[in-house]
C-alpha cells in the first residue's frame, strides 16, 4: 500500500526540518565568491549524489529489523570498528552543526534584539537545550508547524527579493574559488540523520521529493539573495538581505532565520540523543547531557567561525559518513534480515565514483 497523504507530509516535514537549517544562510556567502553558475552546478551534482546516498541508507534501515541510529547500523553491518568510525563522523558533524546553529542564532539576535553575540548564543542555546529535554511527541508538533512555516517563508522572501535583484550579479564566475562552495552545499543538502528517525516512514518517494524540493528552494534563495547582494552576502545572508530591503523585511528575515535554526537544532539534537539511547543504551537524561555538553563547552571556550565550521562538517564529517553508508549498503543487501519496501541497484562503478569525489574533497580540504 502507498503512503497516505498525512504520512507523506509528516515524513517530508521530518526530512526537510533536518535538511533546511543553518546551511541555507551560508550558501549565498560562498557561492557569491565563486559565482551563481558554479553554485548551481554544485547544487544539482551534490543533490543527485546525496539523493542516492539517502536512498542507500533508506534501504539499509528497511533491511534492518531492529531500530538503530547510524552508529548502531554501522556496528551491525561493519562491526565494532565501523561503529566507532561512524560515531566519530557523527560526533564531528552533528556537534559541529549544533554549535554552528547556536553561533548563527547569536549573529541574528545581535540585529534583532540588540544583544551581544555571545549573550544571544547563550539565550538560544538554553531555550532549545530545554526543548531537547522534552518528550519526542512535543518535538514532532513543534517541527511540523515550524518546518512548514520555514519553507513558506524562504519561498516568499526569495520571491520578494527577486524584484530587487541586479541581473549582473548572477553572471560573474570566479574560477579561482571553484571548490569553495563544495563543503557548505554538501552540509546544507544533507539530512541522512533524519532517515533512521523516520523508521516506517522511510520511502523512496519521500527521499526523492524531499531532496528535489530542497534543491529548488536553495536555488531560488541563492539566486534571489546574490541577485540583490552580489558579493556582499554575509555569513548569515538573511541579515544582510534584510538590511538591504528595509526594516520590515529585516525583522521577517530574522524571525525566519531563528525558526530555521531552531528546527534544525532540535532535529539534529534529537538524532544525536537517539543515537546515544538506541546504540549506546544510555538513559535519556545522560544522553541529553552529552548532547548539550559539547556545544556548551565550545561556547564557554569562545570558539568562533560560522561558515568555516559548516565547511569542515560537510567535507570531513559528512564525507566519512557517506563513505561508510556506501559500504554498509553492500553488506545490508547480503545479510539484512528484513524485506525492504524498496531496493536500490548495487552499481559498484557508481559507488567508486562517489567515493572518489568524497575522498578527493577531504584531501583538498586538509591540504589547502
Amino acid at each position: 500500500m502507498g503512503m497516505q497523504k498525512s504520512e507523506m507530509f509528516r515524513a517530508l516535514t521530518t526530512f526537510l526540518g533536518v535538511i533546511i537549517g543553518a546551511g541555507i544562510f551560508a550558501i549565498p556567502y560562498v557561492v557569491a565568491k565563486s559565482g551563481v553558475v558554479i553554485g548551481m552546478v554544485y547544487l544539482i551534482f551534490l543533490g543527485l549524489i546525496i539523493t542516492l546516498i539517502s536512498l542507500y541508507l533508506g534501504e539499509i534501515v528497511l533491511r534492518t529489523k531492529e531500530r538503530h541510529q547510524l552508529s548502531g547500523l554501522a556496528e551491525k553491518y561493519l562491526g565494532e570498528k565501523g561503529k566507532w568510525v561512524m560515531y566519530a563522523a557523527v560526533f564531528f558533524s552533528l556537534y559541529g552543526a549544533l554549535f554552528a546553529y547556536v553561533q548563527g542564532a547569536g549573529i541574528v539576535l545581535v540585529s534583532l534584539l540588540g544583544l551581544k553575540q555571545e549573550l544571544g548564543a547563550y539565550l538560544f542555546f538554553m531555550v532549545f537545550a530545554f526543548v531537547l529535554a522534552l518528550r519526542f511527541q512535543i518535538f514532532e508538533k513543534f517541527e511540523e508547524i515550524f518546518t512548514s512555516l520555514k519553507v513558506i517563508a524562504v519561498i516568499g522572501i526569495s520571491i520578494v527579493a527577486l524584484f530587487f535583484m541586479h541581473p549582473k550579479n548572477l553572471t560573474q564566475i570566479h574560477w579561482s574559488a571553484f571548490f569553495l562552495p563544495y563543503g557548505i552545499i554538501l552540509f546544507a543538502l544533507t539530512g541522512v540523520s533524519a532517515i533512521p528517525e523516520m523508521v516506517t516512514e522511510v520511502r523512496k518517494k519521500v527521499i526523492i521529493y524531499g531532496m528535489a524540493l530542497t534543491v529548488i528552494i536553495y536555488a531560488l534563495f541563492m539566486i534571489a539573495t546574490i541577485g540583490v547582494l552580489g558579493e556582499n552576502a554575509g555569513e548569515v545572508t538573511t541579515v544582510a538581505l534584510g538590511e538591504k530591503l528595509g526594516n520590515g523585511m529585516l525583522v521577517l528575515l530574522e524571525v525566519f532565520t531563528l525558526l530555521a535554526l531552531a528546527t534544525a537544532f532540535v532535529g539534529l539534537g534529537f538524532a544525536l540523543k537517539e543515537n546515544y539511547m538506541l546504540d549506546f543504551k544510555m538513559q535519556k537524561n545522560k544522553a541529553w547531557v552529552l548532547v548539550i555538553g559539547i556545544p556548551l563547552l565550545l561556547l564557554v571556550t569562545g570558539v568562533k567561525g560560522f561558515a568555516k565550521v559548516l565547511e569542515w562538517n560537510g567535507v570531513i564529517g559528512i564525507g566519512v559518513m557517506f563513505l561508510l553508508i556506501l559500504v554498509m549498503h553492500v553488506r545490508a543487501k547480503k545479510v539484512g534480515k528484513r524485506i525492504p519496501e524498496f531496493t536500490m541497484p548495487d552499481w559498484k562503478w557508481l559507488k567508486i565514483l562517489i567515493a572518489f569525489v568524497i575522498c578527493a574533497a577531504v584531501v583538498y580540504e586538509l591540504i589547502v
